[in-house]
């Protein structure tokens, strides 16, 4: 019997207007970097792949974006420290900050950053959803009374 209910998480859009991620990497000369992140409409778990090719493609760092189902909130972490510049980064007007669950300030150099807020949305139905029930197993229609 299914006694939790079920969670559905949606509302990843990255469009041209919100795909860039501003960063620097003060072991790599803190030049200013831009990840761009591929437009389409994504899951959670597919956002946070998605955030981690982008940043992966034009670092020194390896990052890994990891995501806490419960708050919805990604945290980003690399094997060097850091600064996102969401605040102040050339990009800043497309900045996926919003939808990532970051406010639009830089953070401080470190090797982990974690989201105030949840990333995306979440619908919680009010219902349980129902067991499976094998088609094998329906009952048939019971007729109790007889038509003469």
């Amino acid at each position: 019997m299914i006694t939790t209910r079920s969670v559905f998480y949606y509302d990843t859009e990255v469009t041209v207007d919100n795909n860039a991620i501003n960063f620097i990497e003060p072991d790599a000369d803190n030049v200013e970097l831009l990840a761009s992140v591929e437009t389409g409409i994504y899951s959670l778990t597919d956002f946070a792949g998605v955030i981690t090719t982008a940043l992966n493609a034009v670092s020194v760092n390896t990052y890994a974006v990891t995501v806490d189902r419960n708050t919805r909130q990604l945290t980003i972490t690399a094997d060097g420290n850091f600064q996102l510049l969401f605040g102040t980064g050339s990009q800043t007007a497309l900045d996926l900050a919003e939808l990532m669950g970051f406010d639009a300030a830089d953070t401080t150099s470190d090797t982990s950053h974690t989201g105030a807020n949840g990333a995306g949305s979440e619908w919680k139905p009010q219902a349980f959803l129902q067991d499976f029930l094998d088609p094998e197993d329906n009952s048939n229609f019971i007729f109790p009374s007889v038509n003469k």
